[in-house]
């Protein structure tokens, strides 16, 4: 049962730092498009 649990955590923590790294690209992206924007005016 311990060893289930252990990859469950280690599932979780790998699928929560692929949500972090997403949500800083997704960051970064806005900024690249707010330049963009700024560039186009």
């Amino acid at each position: 049962m311990k060893k289930i649990t252990t990859h469950a955590q280690s599932l979780l923590k790998t699928c929560y730092a692929v949500y972090r790294l997403c949500d800083q690209f997704v960051k970064h992206e806005g900024w690249i498009q707010a330049s963009i924007n700024r560039t186009k005016h």
